[in-house]
């Protein structure tokens, strides 16, 4: 179990969380969090993606807890964000 949030600290919902050679897969829910479970007693790697973000790997350790896993802005998106506000105004 676990969760995930963007850089601003948000939670990010619907992020799909996969675990990796399987087809054993989840969603996070409003808060960010997410549960998966297997029958496999070692370590996991969970792969995670959602629209707008980086998608990332993560090893977790047999019945662990993840804690909160941070997913970065797409680029795409960041500059989106940082954009300095200047668009041309029409003319007059």
């Amino acid at each position: 179990m676990g969760k995930i949030v963007d850089e601003l600290g948000f939670p990010v919902y619907r992020a799909a969380v996969e675990l990796q050679t399987t087809d054993n897969i989840t969603y996070t829910d409003l808060d960010g969090s997410f549960e998966l479970s297997s029958t496999k007693n070692f370590h996991w790697k969970i792969n995670i993606s959602s629209k707008g973000y980086k998608s990332e790997s993560f090893f977790v350790l047999d019945g662990g807890n993840t804690g909160a896993i941070v997913l970065e802005f797409d680029m795409d998106l960041k500059d989106m964000l940082e954009d300095d506000g200047q668009a041309s105004s029409p003319p007059d």
